[in-house]
This record gives C-alpha cells, structure tokens and sequence, in this order.
C-alpha cells in the first residue's frame, strides 16, 4: 500500500512541476502582451499629443485617453497570471506534510504568505479597473455619448469597485499584520 501512495505522491509532483512550468512560460508571454501594450498606449499618447497640438479638435484628448486607458489595462494579465502562479505554488504537492522534508508550520506560513500576494494582487487590479472605468467615462463624457443612465451605472459601479478596493486593502493590511 505505501508503494501506491508513493507512486500517486509522485504523479501529484509531476503534475505540479508541469502546471507551475506552463505557467512560468505563461507569465514570460504575458510579460512580452504587456510590454507591448504599453509600447501602444506610449504610441497612442505621443500621436495624441501630435494630434492635439495641431489640431483645435478633441480627437487628440482622446487618442491621450485611450494611450492611458490601454497603459493601464496592459498589466492585468500579468497580474492575474503571476497570482494564479503564486497560489498554486504555495499549494502544491511538495510542501504538503506527506513530504518527509516538510514542516506543516512552514507550509502554513508560505500559504498565508501567498495569500496576502494575492490580496495585495487583488486591490491592485481593482485600482486598475477604477482607474480604467473613470477613463473610458470621462472619454465617453468629451465625445458626447453619454446619457444620465449609463452615467448613474457607471456611478453605481465605481461606488462597488472603490467599496470592495477599501475591502480588499483592509483585508491584505490584516493578513500583512495580524494582531
């Protein structure tokens, strides 16, 4: 029987080792989408700036807006990726009390450890997103296309998203210090 424990504790470390790869390489193709990105929204600013100043028109407002709006959206794969990588390293088979070198106390810790990466992940991207929506709102504000309607939504909103910012802050400031 414990050579059947041995061989699926095995299988778990295999399979651990090729998910915690995979998304290693995940995080480089995410690294290359980002910077990218930003290489855009940088491109997008600089012909709004261009665009601004010869022209009177508020197309050149925009082009900044959308620059900015694609600088901050480029880092949210990144994130999500990089906190997926975290929680499953912190959770994989080789720090689990069945090894004969781990300490159940350790694991415990790197766990917390890991999860308090995440919430500070989490509050990150929902600064994103809050930043993200207020652009594309005050975007949608100069282009006229906005009515009270979408404007209350998008008020509505951003009240949840800066509510559970605050949330997600709290929470990662007591899992940073815990009494």
């Amino acid at each position: 029987m414990g050579s059947s424990e041995d061989n699926l504790q095995k299988h778990f470390r295999l399979h651990s080792r090729f998910i915690i790869n995979g998304l290693l390489g995940t995080l480089w193709v995410t690294t290359i989408i980002m910077f990218t990105l930003i290489i855009v929204g940088i491109y997008k600013i600089g012909w709004g700036i261009y665009f601004e100043f010869s022209n009177n028109d508020t197309n050149g407002l925009i082009a900044i807006l959308d620059g900015i709006e694609v600088i901050f959206l480029s880092p949210l794969i990144y994130l999500l990726t990089l906190s997926l990588t975290k929680y499953i390293s912190a959770t994989r088979p080789e720090v689990d009390s069945g090894d004969p070198h781990s300490n159940p106390e350790s694991k415990r810790k790197f766990i917390n450890f890991a999860i308090m990466e995440i919430m500070n992940v989490k509050t990150l991207i929902v600064g994103l997103f809050i930043s993200i929506l207020t652009l594309h709102s005050l975007k949608e504000i100069l282009l006229d296309k906005s009515t009270s309607i979408p404007i209350l939504s998008i008020v509505s909103i951003l009240s949840l998203l800066i509510f559970y910012y605050f949330v997600l802050d709290k929470l990662a400031e007591k899992l940073r210090f815990p009494d």
